[in-house]
């Protein structure tokens, strides 16, 4: 049998031919042994197929088991939660409650003040000659290079905790300036290749 008859007959099994293609299959069923032996083969694994979907299907009364305790466990998730009881505070206790809450505030208040008004270390008071008010001045441990352009308008200030850094720092650019102006200029040596 080869795929179009093979689809022949699923057509002739499913009842899907026109009355004049139904006869011809007949008459080639009649005549031929080996197109009746593939009919029997897809009917057999049609029969099959059939018996293992009815078998995968639950009983009815499984089903209505099943049915039962889904509907019960939304009823449950329905019903409203019962809450425990809440202790009763004596009326005699209710104003202390207050009293320890506001004693706790004032007590936190207290630990808290001190940290939050401590003066950094080395903070130093100065007067300002424009308002003539006293303001507080804290040295600070940085030290600045300003990067200018050529018409002198500062482009960035690179900070530093140590002189010796800032130098350093002030030293690699004064060298790459130098460079890229040689460089401009055409004035440059190449001193060792590397490949």
């Amino acid at each position: 049998m080869n795929e179009q008859d093979i689809e022949l007959l699923e057509s002739y099994l499913d009842g899907s031919l026109e009355a004049g293609a139904a006869e011809g299959v007949r008459a080639r069923l009649d005549a031929e042994a080996g197109l009746r032996a593939g009919l029997d083969e897809l009917r057999a694994e049609r029969e099959a197929r059939r018996g293992y979907f009815l078998a995968q299907e639950p009983e009815p009364a499984a089903l209505e088991r099943f049915l039962a305790r889904v509907n019960e466990a939304i009823r449950e998730a329905e019903m409203p939660v019962e809450r425990p009881a809440r202790r009763l505070v004596p009326v005699w206790l209710r104003p202390a409650k207050y009293a320890v809450a506001a004693a706790a505030c004032i007590a936190l208040g207290l630990l808290i003040r001190p940290m939050v008004e401590s003066k950094p270390a080395g903070k130093q008071l100065a007067n300002d000659p424009n308002t003539n008010r006293t303001v507080d001045v804290r040295p600070v441990a940085m030290y600045e290079v300003t990067l200018r352009d050529q018409a002198g308008v500062v482009i960035a200030v690179q900070r530093f905790e140590s002189m010796e850094k800032a130098q350093e720092f002030a030293g690699d650019l004064s060298r790459w300036q130098s460079r890229s102006e040689r460089l401009a200029a055409g004035k440059f040596v190449v001193t060792a290749d590397r490949f």
